[in-house]
């Protein structure tokens, strides 16, 4: 989700600005602000579905904490296709 605060719209979660570094970082140095507030989305609900997965690790074995572990685990049996099906239900 997108707020908009004045003329300034940022992520729920990221900040725009170390996106928009990153891509330039990596080679595009032009990137449209759609261009921009997609990839925050992704990663947002990137961070999400991994977080969700990494709880339910924990969960299973009987910890309230994530750890380093579930993260990794989470990473590793990371879908892109619920972060497509995420995004598609909030209408992009």
């Amino acid at each position: 989700m997108l707020l908009s605060i004045g003329k300034i719209i940022q992520s729920e979660y990221l900040p725009l600005r170390p996106i928009r570094r990153l891509m330039r970082h990596n080679g595009a140095l032009l990137v449209s602000k759609d261009g921009v507030e997609m990839l925050a989305r992704f990663l947002g609900m990137s961070g999400e579905v991994i977080t969700e997965s990494a709880q339910l690790f924990a969960t299973n074995t009987h910890r309230k904490k994530i750890t380093r572990e579930d993260i990794l685990l989470a990473i590793k049996y990371f879908e892109v296709k619920r972060v497509i099906e995420k995004l598609k239900a909030l209408g992009y």
